[in-house]
């Protein structure tokens, strides 16, 4: 009966709304990323998140909204998880993959990696990701594509020896650090 219609009006208009305000963060997202990559992902999976968890804390919105709005939205933040360790990562990670025949000796490719690596890694050190379980999925993701390749470009390359500088576990640690906000040592200005 009626209250069938109602509750389906409300699911409406707050669907509606939730759509008007992630139709107004991507018109400011330009604003807040100045690159189309990484960071664009980054900020899109912080926002996605915020509204899952304001949905999920809501009494009665998430089944106001339905299953399937809910399934939208985690479906969104998984591709912006992905795309962003492909946009932010995939770059440091493709040094490893390219063939070592013309770009010198496996040293020089392993030196060219670890500076990458480092230089990312000072940079989204310092990005925020509020929500605890979003920022371990980012970290997992961002491991997953960079540690194997590590492991599979040294075991490619067993002479490296002692001038590796980075194990594994060091990179994995290291990755284990992301996305903890500003911290107090400023290493840029």
């Amino acid at each position: 009966g009626a209250g069938a219609n109602d509750r389906g009006s409300l699911a409406g208009v707050v669907s509606d709304l939730i759509a008007g305000l992630e139709r107004n963060l991507q018109g400011r997202l330009a604003v807040a990323c100045a690159d189309a990559g990484g960071s664009r992902h980054l900020f899109l999976a912080n926002n996605i998140s915020f509204v899952l968890s304001r949905v999920a804390d809501a009494d009665g919105v998430a089944s106001l909204l339905g299953d399937a709005w809910v399934v939208r939205r985690r479906s969104r933040l998984k591709q912006h998880v992905a795309s962003y360790a492909a946009s932010s990562w995939g770059p440091v990670v493709a040094l490893l993959d390219t063939p070592v025949c013309g770009r010198g000796k496996p040293a020089k490719i392993l030196a060219e990696f670890n500076a990458a690596f480092t230089r990312s890694r000072d940079s989204e050190v310092c990005r925020e990701v509020p929500d605890p379980v979003l920022r371990a999925v980012l970290r997992h993701a961002v491991s997953e594509m960079v540690v194997p390749a590590y492991c599979a470009f040294l075991q490619k390359q067993p002479k490296l020896g002692k001038s590796v500088g980075y194990t594994a576990d060091d990179l994995a640690e290291s990755l284990s650090e992301l996305f903890e906000g500003e911290t107090t040592d400023v290493r840029k200005i």
